[in-house]
């Protein structure tokens, strides 16, 4: 799992584009966004002072006029430092009257975390009581509610607008869940297409209630890389239940082929659903006979 990073990028407005070259792309879901958050709100841009940092990095310290507030206590206002590299201003913002949705975090967070930050103090000076969230490929957490955001959902939809983005928020405020699972999102489903560069799109997800439920539907699956996949979230919900979900993986029949060492042919085949299987119950500490892993494959001349 990835760890957020809090260096903002202003004003790109989870508007991902598809690449000339194969890329494995992600994205952080909306769900995720908003559990990683410690405030989410609503509101246009009241009052904004811009400072030059270095090179071509610029600070804003921007007060924003909160009309909802949709996770955290309720605010009229909120003071949010953004340090922009490109792309639209806040003092954009304010010229367009926009209406944003925030996802905000502790600036202490983003002293801690900042991996682009290494001047300390001048961190803490630069981070005021709040910053944006940046989530995975520089999206800053700004989206703007004049349908031209796109957020993902666990359930691989694609929202754009307003009513929708905020339900979405709504719901996911409950969630206690302090770390993130990534999937393997399918190519073809609505968030999938939006985000596929070529190559494989992974988006990230609270893991919490709804991941263990998501889990289980895909232990039934067809897929075997589902059905794996499924064991991997399964282990953070460790029960008797969960326990006799995963033993009954143990004689799953899905194989790859693995090259080991330096030769460039296949020298095993791998039963990968079962082994994951087994990992998982031996990480819990469950006795169980071991299941046949894997078997050698013959040279070929």
């Amino acid at each position: 799992m990835g760890v957020m990073r809090c260096l903002i990028v202003a004003g790109l407005i989870l508007t991902l584009t598809r690449w000339s070259t194969a890329e494995i792309n992600a994205a952080d879901s909306i769900e995720w966004a908003t559990a990683d958050s410690d405030r989410v709100v609503v509101g246009r841009v009241a009052t904004v002072t811009e400072q030059k940092g270095p090179g071509r990095v610029t600070w804003y310290q921007v007060t924003f006029a909160v009309s909802e507030t949709l996770k955290g206590p309720i605010i009229k206002s909120v003071d949010v430092s953004i340090r922009q590299i490109s792309g639209p201003t806040p003092v954009a913002w304010k010229t367009a009257n926009a209406e944003l949705m925030l996802f905000l975090v502790d600036g202490k967070r983003c002293v801690v975390r900042d991996g682009e930050c290494h001047a300390g103090a001048a961190c803490t000076t630069a981070y005021g009581s709040f910053a944006l969230r940046s989530g995975r490929w520089g999206e800053s957490d700004a989206y703007k509610l004049d349908g031209s955001a796109q957020a993902f959902t666990m359930e691989h939809a694609v929202l754009r607008e307003r009513a929708d983005l905020i339900a979405a928020v709504r719901g996911a405020a409950k969630s206690k869940a302090n770390a993130a699972f990534q999937i393997d999102l399918p190519l073809g489903s609505p968030a999938g297409k939006v985000l596929y560069g070529g190559s494989t799109v992974f988006l990230y997800v609270p893991i919490d209630a709804r991941l263990e439920q998501s889990a289980i539907q895909w232990l039934g699956s067809s897929n075997a890389e589902e059905r794996d996949q499924g064991i991997q979230a399964l282990a953070y919900f460790k029960s008797p239940a969960n326990q006799a979900r995963i033993e009954q993986q143990l004689p799953d029949p899905a194989t790859h082929d693995v090259t080991e060492g330096e030769g460039t042919q296949p020298t095993v085949r791998r039963f990968f659903v079962r082994k994951r299987a087994h990992e998982v119950l031996r990480a819990w500490g469950v006795p169980h006979p071991t299941p046949p892993l894997e078997t050698p494959l013959p040279k070929r001349p």
